[in-house]
């Protein structure tokens, strides 16, 4: 009976072991993608401007989100197939995608035209990303790095504070680049 036990715990801790790793892997490539995204959104901004002269910021900046929305979608699938949860892409994949978009379009409205609406909206959603992903830590088998506590608290004080000083937003993109890079690094050790 105490072999078996053994046995169990051990298979156990292998499984928690695999779980921080796959954790681990999927917050560095997602801290890393969206650490990107600010250069990304300037850089594709330029290029549409050049071609269209006038083109909407807002909507540039919508369309940069795009690929890093879906990718963000792939990131976690992988994560929770390690798991051996069902990641409920053919259920709720899109629906969240088209969730998430919406969002995006009203918070770039709103930072179109609405300073004030801007920033609480900014806020909230800086909010829950942190809030997910802090539920995220505590529903698996790894805790929070020094690293995480300083991508997500700085995104959910930079975030909206970017609405009137955009250069926040590369503050926040250097922080998530740099805890990707640590984070990964972590899942490979």
């Amino acid at each position: 009976m105490d072999a078996t036990r053994a046995i169990l715990e051990e298979s156990l801790a292998v499984s928690r072991e695999i779980l921080r790793r796959e954790l681990r892997k999927a917050l560095g490539l997602y801290y890393a993608a969206w650490g990107t995204y600010p250069m990304a959104a300037v850089v594709l901004y330029y290029v549409v401007e050049n071609l269209v002269a006038g083109a909407p910021k807002s909507a540039v900046a919508l369309s940069a989100a795009v690929p890093y929305i879906v990718l963000t979608g792939r990131i976690f699938a992988s994560f929770f197939k390690a798991m051996r949860l069902p990641s409920r892409r053919r259920k709720g994949g899109i629906a969240w995608s088209i969730m998430i978009l919406a969002y995006f379009a009203v918070l770039l409205f709103a930072m179109a035209f609405i300073k004030t609406l801007a920033f609480a909206t900014t806020a909230a959603y800086a909010a829950s990303v942190t809030l997910l992903t802090y539920l995220l830590f505590r529903s698996n088998a790894t805790e929070p790095r020094w690293y995480d506590h300083l991508a997500l608290i700085s995104f959910s004080v930079l975030l909206p504070l970017g609405v009137y000083v955009v250069a926040l937003y590369y503050v926040i993109g250097i922080i998530w680049v740099y805890a990707g890079i640590k984070s990964l690094l972590d899942a490979m050790e």
